[in-house]
C-alpha cells in the first residue's frame, strides 16, 4: 500500500478471495479504502461484505467486470487462473496499477494500447 501510495480515498479491487485476498480486504478496510472484491463464487457475497468489502463482483462475468471501467486506483490479483485480463485492465483509473501477489500459470495477454492509452 505504501509502495503504490494508496490512501483512504482510493478505490481498490481485490481479485481472488482465498488466503491472500482475505488478508488484503482486512488490511485495505483498516486503511480506509473503498474495496471491491472479485470472486468467482457468488455465494461468498455476504461473507465478503462482512469481512469489509464494499462491493462484490463475479470475476467470471465479463459484463460485470467491464461495468467497473476506470474505477480502481489499485487492483491486487491473488489468483493463478486465466481471466479476461484486458477487461480487468480497463477497470483501472488513469495511472492505476495492477499488482500481482503471486504467479500466473500462463502469460497475461494484453494489448499494448490498453496499457498506454486505456484502449
Amino acid at each position: 500500500l505504501l509502495k503504490h501510495k494508496i490512501q483512504a480515498t482510493h478505490h481498490v479491487g481485490v481479485i481472488g478471495i482465498g488466503g491472500l485476498g482475505h488478508i488484503a480486504i482486512k488490511l485495505l478496510k483498516a486503511w480506509g479504502c473503498e474495496i471491491t472484491a472479485f470472486s468467482s463464487n457468488p455465494d461468498k457475497t455476504e461473507e465478503l461484505k462482512a469481512m469489509g468489502a464494499d462491493h462484490v463482483v463475479n470475476s467470471r462475468d465479463t459484463a460485470a467486470v467491464k461495468a467497473q471501467k476506470d474505477k480502481f486506483d489499485l487492483l491486487l490479483s491473488t489468483v493463478n487462473v486465466t481471466l479476461n485480463w484486458s477487461a480487468f485492465i480497463a477497470t483501472l483509473a488513469p495511472n492505476g496499477t495492477l499488482h500481482f501477489l503471486g504467479l500466473t500459470l500462463e502469460p497475461v495477454p494484453v494489448s499494448v494500447g490498453s496499457l498506454i492509452g486505456g484502449a
